[in-house]
């Protein structure tokens, strides 16, 4: 009688669950064309399951502020003489890379219609290039379409807050964080995103260690390279451009809604807006932390949490809470790089994809300065079908 074969110990079941989902997703992610149907997957995800659509995409009664519309007339404009202190119009006087580019191009790209389109372009792109930034970092596929799968879950990567320009301006941080990319585009990046909303000067600093994490070592040295020096030299050349429309064009920034005070009374909210910046990402983020304080990094840790903190901390200056914290974004990648150094691919899979599901679980919320929700199309298709059979007298959710 031949000898028995020993019998293998039976996994866990989460272990075959991640094993199984993970198999899928090497098969999804095996074709040619892998990164525009992670993409694809991503924003039909966003769309149907966490933050559905802005109505603005197809309410024609909802529209843009006024106050875009008369800078992509005329980028000049002084809107604090012609609004309210307080009122977000008001605060759109440097905001100038898109009006520019809007005014410089013929009449039918300066209507309504152009600027929504435009910021789901962004929304898409970043999704891109969150993409690509993993696969180059991890030259792993799976941790890519997690990492996608993880920021279109987000209230950054969704679709139904797209009034502003927070993703024009995030998609040019992204970009100016991909590796190999020519330190004059880096610094230029750095500059017109900043120039595209002031919360995106906040975030660069996240940037100084997107191309330097990889590589242990002397951090100084590091900090001096032209892919640095890009970034700080485009955060010197905004600043320097502020001062220059400030005295020249007569240009100035409210601080109305702004400022201690602002931050003191969204105190109350700490936890959404702190959580809601990043969600799962943070898992990542704080993993990447205990990597460097492993690694003996010290100043590096120290630095990176200080690039954290600083557009979490702003963020809570004003009144758009979640919308500002979230330019945080870049920190997630830039964990990312950290992990790399140490860990298997097999355990990036695992911490991606907990960080992707810690983002779904999550659910979307603003603060604004108070909490809401965005349901997604099947919570408010399943909503509204619930209503029609009983008669209409279930609330839909807020």
């Amino acid at each position: 009688m031949d000898e028995a074969t020993p019998k293998q110990p039976a996994l866990p079941g989460w272990r075959k669950l991640t094993a199984s989902v993970t198999r899928r997703a090497e098969v999804f992610v095996s074709g040619r064309y892998w990164i525009i149907e992670v993409c694809f997957l991503a924003v039909l995800f966003s769309v149907l399951f966490t933050g559905g659509v802005d109505e603005i995409l197809y309410d024609t009664r909802v529209k843009y502020d006024l106050g875009y519309m008369l800078k992509i007339e005329h980028p000049l404009t002084d809107l604090s003489k012609q609004f309210p202190a307080a009122r977000h119009e008001a605060k759109l006087n440097f905001r100038l890379t898109v009006p520019v580019i809007l005014h410089c191009l013929p009449v039918p790209f300066r209507e309504w219609w152009f600027l929504p389109g435009l910021t789901v372009g962004a929304i898409c792109s970043l999704l891109a290039l969150c993409c690509l930034f993993a696969y180059r970092v991890t030259l792993d596929r799976v941790c890519s379409l997690w990492i996608t799968l993880g920021v279109a879950s987000t209230y950054i990567g969704t679709f139904f807050a797209t009034r502003c320009y927070d993703a024009i301006a995030l998609c040019q941080l992204l970009a100016a964080m991909l590796p190999g990319l020519h330190w004059f585009a880096r610094g230029l990046l750095v500059f017109t995103a900043a120039f595209t909303d002031e919360r995106a000067f906040v975030a660069a600093p996240l940037l100084l260690f997107a191309n330097t994490s990889s590589q242990p070592g002397n951090l100084w040295r590091r900090m001096t390279q032209p892919s640095s020096l890009a970034v700080i030299g485009g955060m010197a050349g905004y600043c320097l451009g502020r001062l220059l429309l400030a005295k020249y064009a007569g240009l100035n920034s409210p601080m109305e809604g702004t400022g201690l005070r602002i931050f003191a009374l969204n105190a109350h909210y700490w936890h959404g807006g702190v959580w809601f910046a990043l969600e799962g990402g943070w898992l990542l983020v704080i993993l990447s932390l205990l990597s460097l304080r492993r690694e003996g990094q010290k100043l590096e840790l120290m630095m990176f949490a200080c690039a954290i903190a600083a557009p979490i901390l702003v963020g809570f200056m004003v009144l758009d809470i979640v919308r500002s914290t979230a330019y945080a974004l870049p920190a997630v990648l830039v964990a990312l790089t950290v992990l790399r150094r140490s860990e298997t691919t097999a355990r990036l899979r695992s911490f991606c994809l907990a960080a992707f599901v810690l983002s779904v679980v999550a659910g979307d919320f603003g603060a604004f300065p108070n909490p809401w929700y965005s349901p997604p199309l099947v919570v408010k298709g399943l909503s509204e079908a619930i209503q029609t059979v009983l008669g209409g007298n279930v609330i839909p959710p807020q």
